[in-house]
């Protein structure tokens, strides 16, 4: 269990420096659109569950986050996964990563045609 908290640390401390390993997949999608993260394994982004982020023009205590529910297919099966920005989770072999949201937050959250989603897959 150690071991496994250990690797999801230091996978998602790579990601956010930048730094993942070479054969890592980067894929962009927005709600409702499918989109392959590596082979046999598709994403669609289906709704935003959280959006906490702190607005542009505002001084936040706390950075907030976002939590993403998506479809993810893999080995001919699917199913529904929240995916916390920022936050490896463990999906058919590799790490599957909520990297980015667009667009920035301001004080309304953006509409949900607007959202967009990258995605990175890391393989074990």
């Amino acid at each position: 269990m150690k071991a496994t908290q250990a690797l999801i640390i230091a996978l998602a401390a790579a990601l956010a420096a930048g730094k993942a390993q070479s054969h890592e997949v980067t894929a962009r999608a927005a709600l409702g659109e499918k989109i392959e993260v590596a082979d046999g394994i598709v994403v669609e982004p289906q709704a935003v569950i959280e959006d906490s982020r702190c607005p542009m023009e505002v001084r936040c205590i706390a950075a907030g986050r976002v939590v993403l529910a998506a479809e993810v297919m893999a080995e001919g099966k699917a199913r529904v996964v929240h995916l916390t920005a920022g936050a490896p989770q463990s999906v058919s072999g590799g790490m599957l990563v909520l990297q980015a949201v667009e667009p920035q937050r301001h004080v309304a959250a953006p509409a949900p045609q607007d959202y967009r989603f990258s995605f990175a897959f890391l393989p074990l």
